[in-house]
């Protein structure tokens, strides 16, 4: 289980102190809104919050005696740690409230190679079709092979489980759709040896989870292939414009509040492409 979490999850740390003193404060709430996670700060003021799943999130800073804190926009990537530190104001009145918009840049203390997160929003904003089309923008990344290894000696991981596929270990053998990624780990280059055979790069991607409100989508696409010439296969039509389908539906949200939720995305494709035939007898006759 440990080994899972360790690629699927990142982790929060950092420091509060007093705003006019400069001095470590002891005991103050650490508070991931919307989890269960959190943490108290020690004797020298730091705090660590482990094994947050990738996504955005709000940090709530609180003690009594001191202005509460928010922090908005706290990024969480796979396998990086967000440092955030924080000088509280002391007030006699409990209640007001401090809201920070968060540019702190993820690390990997760790780190010997190259990395590149993409998160669910960079993704939505990128034209592609699959995983395999992000995977090909990343520097160093040529049809597959990274730095020039072998395309087999790539390792692919969907929440921390290896889907290699096996028999040629060229790719992955399951394939999900980008709308489905939460965050999205490229490896180039050295790595540690918690990826086990990996050699050139690792792929490491981790899902979506359902929430306590029910969201979906649904979307559909039709092409077709236009050409001027008349010598075209029999059957084909420029104002055909379905000979192409693609539709996609996605749905979440709560079986159980706060406890057991869904999320399900399927997606259905009808290409026909630009060539076209009819049999007019089988070779065997």
């Amino acid at each position: 289980m440990g080994f899972l979490i360790g690629q699927t999850t990142g982790k929060i740390t950092g420091t509060i102190k007093d705003s006019e003193t400069n001095e470590a404060l002891i005991g103050v709430n650490v508070i991931v809104q919307g989890t269960y996670s959190g943490a108290a700060t020690d004797v020298d003021g730091a705090y660590y919050i482990l094994n947050i799943k990738p996504g955005t999130y709000t940090l709530i800073i609180d003690m009594i005696g001191y202005k509460q804190v928010k922090m908005e926009n706290v990024r969480i990537s796979i396998n990086r740690t967000s440092n955030i530190n924080v000088d509280l104001v002391p007030t006699v009145i409990q209640g007001e409230t401090v809201v920070v918009e968060v540019d702190a840049i993820t690390a990997r203390k760790d780190q010997t190679s190259t990395i590149k997160n993409i998160s669910s929003d960079q993704i939505d904003k990128l034209p592609v079709e699959n995983i395999g089309a992000i995977v090909g923008m990343q520097a160093g990344v040529v049809e597959g092979h990274f730095r020039g290894g072998r395309s087999n000696e790539v390792t692919y991981l969907i929440d921390g489980i290896q889907v290699d596929e096996v028999f040629g270990g060229g790719n992955a053998a399951v394939e999900i759709e980008p709308e489905v990624i939460q965050d999205l780990e490229i490896i180039t280059g050295t790595f540690n040896a918690e990826y086990g055979k990996a050699m050139s790069g690792v792929v490491n991607a981790v899902t979506k989870d359902g929430t306590n409100k029910f969201q979906g989508s649904i979307s559909t696409g039709f092409a077709n292939y236009v050409t001027g010439n008349q010598d075209i296969f029999i059957g084909l039509d420029n104002s055909q414009i379905n000979r192409n389908q693609d539709y996609k539906f996605q749905i979440s949200g709560p079986i159980i509040k706060d406890k057991v939720h869904f999320f399900i995305n399927t997606r259905l494709q009808d290409n026909k492409n630009h060539l076209n035939g009819l049999r007019r007898f089988n070779v065997t006759d």
